[in-house]
């Protein structure tokens, strides 16, 4: 027979909304900075060619 509180005991705590919010905002602000990072890149390289 299935032991319910021994299976519960087997997964881990989920995130409390707080902790989630966290660590929602810091993936949104990473990728902003990897999209900002990438047009700077794309920009400098357009300027270096019509510059030749």
């Amino acid at each position: 027979m299935i032991n319910f509180k021994e299976e519960i005991k087997k997964y881990g705590k989920i995130l409390e909304v707080d902790e989630l919010e966290d660590t929602i905002h810091a993936s949104d602000m990473k990728d902003i900075m990897d999209m900002l990072a990438y047009l700077c890149k794309t920009k400098q390289t357009e300027h270096r060619r019509s510059d030749r």
